[in-house]
C-alpha cells in the first residue's frame, strides 16, 4: 500500500535533492535565498515560522514562488531554531528553480529509480493509496494536500511542496534508510559516501543532521504528522519504518506507539548483538 508520508517529503525528496546537488558541486549550503541560505532553510534555522495561513502554504498551486519569497526577506533571528513547514516549501522551489524540473520528476532520475524506489512519488496510483482519516483533532489544521483522494490536482502543480505531499511505501523507505547507511550500491561509491555523511553527520550546536532530528541515544529520525515514522542507526545498521494514518485522530498515541516500536527494536536487535 501507499502511504501520505506527509513530513518525511523533507528528507526523502527535498533535503535529498539538496545533498545531491552540493555533492555534485552545484550549489554549497551557504548558497543565499534571500536573508537566509539554503542550510538553513533545510536544518530549520532560517528563522521562519509561520508567518503566513496554513492553507497557503499547503495550496502550492495557487501561491507564487514570488509570494514565498517574500518570507525571506526579513529580518532574521539568529540562531533561531524553529520547524518550519514554510522554510521547507521555500527550500523545494529554489531546488526546482536550480534544476529546472519539478522535485518528482528530477528525484526519480537521479535516485529513487535507481534504488528500486519505484513507488515514491507526488503523484501516486489513486488505487493503491491509503486514504487519510480527513477528521481534525484540535488545534491541528487539516491540510489539503495531504489525502490525494480529495486534492488530486493539488500534486499536479508546477510548484511541488517541498515540506509535504509525498508518497511512499514501507520497502521503499527502507531501501532509502540503507541507502543512507552507506550499504547500497546502486549508485557510485563517491556518491553514496558524501551523501550520506551529509545526512548522517550532526551539525555543530544542533540535535540535528541536514535532514534528521538526533535522538538521544544518536539514532536519526522524522515524523509526518499523518502518523508516519522512518528512524534508523548507522552504526548497528539498523532501521524502523512506520506508516500508519493515526496522526489526524490520535497523534499522541502514535507518538508512543513509534517510540516503542524503536524501543523494542533495540532491545531485541541491537542490544542482543552487543552481548
Amino acid at each position: 500500500a501507499i502511504f501520505d508520508v506527509a513530513s518525511l517529503t523533507k528528507p526523502v525528496a527535498t533535503a535529498t535533492a539538496l545533498a545531491l546537488l552540493v555533492c555534485s558541486g552545484e550549489v554549497d549550503l551557504d548558497d543565499r535565498v534571500g536573508n537566509t541560505t539554503l542550510g538553513e532553510l533545510a536544518i530549520h534555522q532560517s528563522g521562519i515560522s509561520v508567518p503566513i495561513a496554513w492553507t497557503d502554504v499547503y495550496q502550492l498551486d495557487a501561491i507564487s514562488a514570488e509570494a514565498l519569497y517574500e518570507l525571506v526577506e526579513h529580518d532574521r533571528y539568529e540562531s533561531q531554531t524553529e520547524y518550519s513547514n514554510a522554510g521547507y516549501a521555500i527550500l523545494g522551489v529554489r531546488l526546482q528553480e536550480l534544476t529546472g524540473r519539478g522535485l518528482d520528476d528530477w528525484m526519480r532520475g537521479q535516485l529513487w529509480e535507481r534504488l528500486g524506489m519505484h513507488d515514491t512519488s507526488f503523484t501516486p496510483s489513486p488505487s493503491r493509496s491509503v486514504p487519510v482519516d480527513k477528521s481534525q483533532s484540535p488545534g491541528r489544521p487539516f491540510d489539503p494536500l495531504a489525502d490525494y483522494m480529495v486534492q488530486q490536482t493539488a500534486h499536479q502543480s508546477a510548484l511541488q511542496p517541498g515540506h509535504s505531499g509525498l508518497f511512499s511505501t514501507a520497502g521503499d523507505l527502507s531501501i532509502f534508510a540503507q541507502f543512507l547507511m552507506s550499504v547500497h550500491d546502486s549508485v557510485p561509491n563517491e556518491t553514496v559516501t558524501c551523501y550520506s555523511d551529509l545526512m548522517i553527520l550532526q551539525f555543530e550546536g544542533t540535535n540535528r543532521t541536514l535532514a534528521f532530528q538526533i535522538d538521544e541515544r544518536g539514532g536519526l529520525y522524522h515524523t509526518g504528522y499523518t502518523g508516519c515514522a522512518m528512524w534508523f542507526e548507522p552504526n548497528s545498521k539498523t532501521s524502523v519504518v512506520l506508516l500508519t494514518t493515526m496522526g489526524h485522530d490520535s497523534p499522541q498515541e502514535f507518538e508512543n506507539l513509534w517510540r516503542d516500536v524503536v524501543s523494542e527494536v533495540r532491545r531485541n536487535t541491537i542490544e542482543r548483538k552487543q552481548e
